[in-house]
């Protein structure tokens, strides 16, 4: 069996807690917390997977379409490409591991292991056909372990 290549993770974050008034107690909806960081385009694709609702009924994604890619691309490519869009990511539980401490988030996920849940056309367009190589840091907003019918 090969195995994924494993890519480092350690970000400065801001853990959201995001629980509705009046939550059942503290437990409740704790694994919905989500963390707000910076990382680079290439990490992030690196660490992704997408799953369009035309690929699968758990789809997240609207359809892909690669003219958007080539368009945003040719932005990114641009002179002056800022992006403060963030880039939503739900990350399989197994890699929250003693992952987050004063305001640090650090953990280790294969490659391919991320779903993104928003953002796949801002993110795809990096790839370098589209982008010429430029990289940006860009916002995430990582959930860990959704259940994708959750999502």
């Amino acid at each position: 069996m090969v195995r994924n290549k494993m890519i480092t993770i350690e970000a400065d974050a801001i853990k959201i807690k995001q629980r509705p008034l009046g939550s059942p107690g503290k437990e409740f909806q704790k694994e919905n917390d989500f963390f707000i960081f910076s990382l680079k385009s290439n990490i992030q694709l690196n660490m992704v997977k997408f799953l369009s609702r035309n690929d699968s009924s758990l789809g997240i994604q609207r359809k892909h379409k690669e003219e958007r890619d080539r368009q945003i691309g040719n932005f990114i490519a641009s002179e002056h490409p800022f992006f403060p869009n963030t880039i939503i990511v739900n990350i399989p539980l197994e890699f929250r591991d003693n992952f987050y401490k004063n305001g640090i988030l650090k953990f280790e996920i294969n490659e391919n292991s991320a779903y993104v849940i928003d953002g796949q056309h801002r993110l795809k367009a990096f790839a370098s056909k589209y982008s010429q190589g430029v990289e940006l840091s860009m916002v995430v907003a990582a959930y860990f372990g959704l259940e994708l019918p959750t999502i």
